[in-house]
């Protein structure tokens, strides 16, 4: 497998993941809020994450999950979600 055929398969990347930020950021209405941090400390909550995790697989076909998302950083959790193949 070439190093691009690879990439493609990947669904996490820096652009999704910068995306999935920006839509938190606006969630919680804090500018400052990056990929390393917490998302409920960030100020995230059950509804919004049902909402970004529809939107995320809507546009993404990544399901993170709310527990990780509560658990781990943004960037960990989404890590893990793109690491599990969705089916249509």
């Amino acid at each position: 497998m070439s190093p691009d055929q690879s990439s493609a398969q990947t669904p996490h990347t820096a652009e999704v993941e910068s995306e999935f930020v920006s839509w938190i950021r606006h969630e919680v209405d804090d500018p400052e809020v990056t990929a390393s941090d917490n998302f409920l400390k960030a100020g995230g909550n059950s509804m919004i994450s049902m909402r970004l995790r529809a939107r995320l697989l809507a546009e993404h076909n990544i399901a993170v999950d709310p527990a990780t998302l509560f658990r781990e950083s943004i960037r960990d959790a989404l890590v893990k979600a793109a690491a599990v193949p969705q089916t249509s």
